[in-house]
C-alpha cells in the first residue's frame, strides 16, 4: 500500500466510487479533506485508515473492500487488547 493516496487509489481500494460521494463524506461524515498538491488532492494512508476505524460499526452505508477489512482488523485488535 502506498503511504500517499490519490482519488484513483481510493476507488481502487473500493472505498468510494465517485467525487460526489467523496465530497459528501468530507462535508457530512468527517472524511479527511486531504491535501492539495498542485491541482491534485491527496491523502495520507494514515488519515484515511484512521477515519475508517473511527466510523461506527452500525450505519446505513456498509463498508466495502479494504475499508471493510480495515474495520475488521481494528475490531480484532480491540478484542485482543
Amino acid at each position: 500500500m502506498k503511504p500517499i493516496l490519490r482519488f484513483p487509489d481510493l476507488v481502487g481500494l473500493d472505498l468510494v466510487n465517485n467525487w460526489t460521494t467523496l465530497n459528501n463524506w468530507i462535508s457530512k461524515r468527517g472524511f479527511p479533506p486531504g491535501h492539495m498538491v498542485g491541482r491534485c488532492r491527496m491523502w495520507t494512508e494514515r488519515e484515511v485508515f484512521a477515519w475508517i476505524e473511527s466510523q461506527p460499526t452500525e450505519n446505513n452505508t456498509p463498508l466495502k473492500g479494504i475499508a471493510k477489512k480495515a474495520r475488521a482488523d481494528a475490531e480484532a485488535r480491540r478484542g485482543a487488547a
